[in-house]
């Protein structure tokens, strides 16, 4: 069997907002990060990804504001 390719999704749907704003009651307001997995495309052949195919370069900097839409936190860190 073959695993299923996982896409990077960067907008967040209406049920994950919904999500998002029931988690904000008790989430903490600064995260520290200590996983991430910075990715550029033109490290790899066209084909060695294909879940992330369509998003370009994911560099600190564009993981840590997702990490703030997807979790309403005001301060993001990482390690």
């Amino acid at each position: 069997m073959r695993p299923t390719a996982m896409n990077y999704s960067s907008p967040a749907t209406k049920a994950d907002m919904k999500l998002i704003g029931d988690l904000l009651s008790f989430g903490p307001q600064e995260i520290y990060d200590v996983h991430a997995h910075p990715h550029q495309p033109g490290f790899y052949g066209s084909n060695a990804w294909p879940g992330l195919a369509d998003c370009g370069e994911l560099g600190c900097g564009a993981h840590r504001e997702a990490l703030r839409r997807q979790t309403g936190a005001r301060a993001v860190h990482g390690l």
